[in-house]
């Protein structure tokens, strides 16, 4: 990925493929990690992101959401008459190719 400062602006680039790869016994949220702090302490963002190559059942829709207490944020997935769900690796299927790319536009 790639991160921009414009002024009180931060704008973050990002593209996450996975390949052939097995999680068998991994569990929990997926997790965009490296951002800077800086990122975090902003206290409004908006986002969207393309995906590709798994299927969350009746979500249309994924942004980021910030993890508040680190440099890192999560998948959150939306859809209509649906709560809010984090993608979670057990979303994504074994031995499957899948692509999460977007940009997150923060401002403070």
């Amino acid at each position: 990925g790639q991160q921009y400062r414009l002024g009180g602006i931060l704008v973050t680039y990002f593209r996450i493929r996975t390949s052939t790869w097995t999680h068998t016994t991994a569990s929990g949220a997926i997790i965009l990690e490296g951002l800077p702090a800086s990122s975090i302490g902003l206290s409004r963002g908006t986002s969207g992101v393309g995906f590709s190559g798994f299927t969350k059942a009746g979500y249309t829709y994924i942004s980021v959401e910030f993890n508040s207490n680190g440099a890192q944020a999560f998948f959150e997935a939306s859809g209509s008459a649906q709560v809010f769900a984090q993608v979670a690796v057990t979303d994504f299927p074994t031995a499957g190719n899948v692509l999460l790319t977007g940009t997150v536009i923060q401002g403070g």
